[in-house]
C-alpha cells in the first residue's frame, strides 16, 4: 500500500499535523502538534500546550528541546526521526533486522476499524536479562487497517515503562 521499499526510501520529507494529549502526573495537558521531517535523520516536533508550548528536534543524532520559557536543553530521544512520524519505515526495519521477532497478533478493532495488530520486538538473551525486565520496553505494535492496510496506529513503551500511542490517519501525497 505504501509503495514498497523503493518507495518508503525515496521519502525526502514529510508534515503531520494532530492534537496531543499528554498524561502528567497530576492532569492531562492537551494541545496541537506540528511534525515536520526532512530526510529520516531530522525532525522537528512544534506542541501548542494548554500550559505552554515547546518544541523538540532531532538532528543526524543530536537532541534538543525548547519550552515556552526558553530554555534549552538535551532531549533523550524516544524516537528514530523517520519512524516516529512514518510508521512504515520501521515496519522495514524490523523485517530486514534478523534479531527482531515478528509476531501476528490477530485481529483487533482500533476506533471501530478491523485491523492486524503486528508486534515488533527485540528480546535480549536470557544471559543479558535473566529476570526478562527488558521484555516490555523492546517491543512496538502497529495496527493495520484489515481494509486499506494502512497503518492506523503504533503503540509502543518508553524508557521508564511510559507507555505512548500513536493515531495516523488522512494519508495523502503531496
Amino acid at each position: 500500500v505504501a509503495g514498497g521499499l523503493e518507495s518508503i526510501l525515496a521519502i525526502k520529507d514529510y508534515q503531520e499535523t494532530g492534537t496531543v494529549t499528554l498524561h502528567q502526573p497530576d492532569r492531562e495537558v492537551y494541545g496541537s502538534v506540528t511534525i515536520r521531517a526532512g530526510g529520516l535523520a531530522e525532525l522537528r516536533l512544534d506542541e501548542i500546550l494548554s500550559n505552554g508550548s515547546r518544541s523538540e528536534a532531532v538532528n543526524r543524532g543530536q537532541a534538543k528541546t525548547r519550552a515556552a520559557i526558553g530554555s534549552r536543553q538535551p532531549l533523550v530521544a524516544s524516537f528514530i526521526p523517520g519512524d516516529f512520524g512514518f510508521p512504515h519505515r520501521g515496519l522495514i526495519n524490523a523485517l530486514k533486522d534478523t534479531g527482531m521477532d515478528v509476531i501476528y497478533k490477530g485481529l483487533v478493532e482500533v476506533d471501530g476499524r478491523r485491523t492486524h495488530q503486528v508486534r515488533v520486538q527485540r528480546l535480549l538473551p536470557r544471559a543479558l536479562d535473566p529476570a526478562g525486565l527488558t521484555d516490555g520496553s523492546n517491543r512496538k505494535d502497529f495496527f493495520i487497517d484489515a481494509d486499506t492496510f494502512q497503518v492506523v496506529m503504533v503503540q509502543d513503551i518508553l524508557p521508564k515503562l511510559l507507555p505512548r500511542t500513536i493515531r495516523y490517519s488522512d494519508y495523502r501525497v503531496v
